[in-house]
């Protein structure tokens, strides 16, 4: 009998595939975060994102909305609520919620096919790069400590961390993008975060 028994691997349902997909991809964007944020020259700078106001206004939108959720949360939850659960599990679901599902999959796809499908492919790789490339900015832009009106996010605690913002947002929305399922985005905002939150 061999070792790797390929019939008895094609049994292993598909939701372990995914849920094992999830893991790793979670753990791999933590350690890649942690490496981004140990780079010296991005440590000691300052954080100045230059974006379109469009998108800062955006993100305060969305953020407006997360905290909503979150309040309703906390009333129905009462002390169950801790900042423990907020960071690890509520936080994410809800901001892969409105970036991933309402911002790139209901506003920036839709809105594509809608307004622009006489035009080009929707589905062609410049436009989702495009699709990507914008949410992940929103995403960084939500996550800042200020909006300025001058189209310059700023972030306080360091450009190391503006820079994760900007490739943790590329990485969940190329996952939504290639998938079109939002538990790959959650998982892996979940994993991230609670790694994050219980080793760093």
């Amino acid at each position: 009998m061999h070792f790797f028994d390929y019939a008895t691997f094609q049994k292993i349902p598909n939701c372990i595939y995914k849920i094992a997909l999830t893991i790793l991809l979670g753990v791999g964007v933590y350690f890649l975060g942690e490496g981004i944020v140990r780079i010296p020259f991005l440590r000691n700078s300052s954080s100045y994102l230059h974006i379109p106001w469009i998108f800062g206004d955006i993100a305060e939108k969305l953020k407006n909305f997360q905290d909503g959720i979150e309040a309703i949360l906390s009333s129905f939850l009462g002390s169950r609520y801790t900042s423990q659960l907020e960071f690890c599990v509520c936080g994410p679901i809800i901001e892969e919620l409105s970036h991933r599902l309402v911002f790139h999959e209901l506003i920036l796809k839709q809105g594509m096919k809608l307004c622009f499908k006489k035009y080009f492919d929707t589905n062609h790789t410049i436009a989702r790069i495009f699709r990507v490339t914008v949410s992940a900015m929103v995403f960084a832009a939500q996550h800042t400590w200020a909006f300025n009106k001058t189209s310059i996010i700023i972030n306080p605690y360091g450009a190391a961390s503006l820079v994760w913002l900007v490739v943790l947002g590329l990485f969940l929305g190329t996952a939504q993008e290639l998938t079109g399922n939002i538990a790959y985005p959650i998982g892996i905002h979940v994993i991230n975060n609670t790694l994050t939150h219980y080793f760093s």
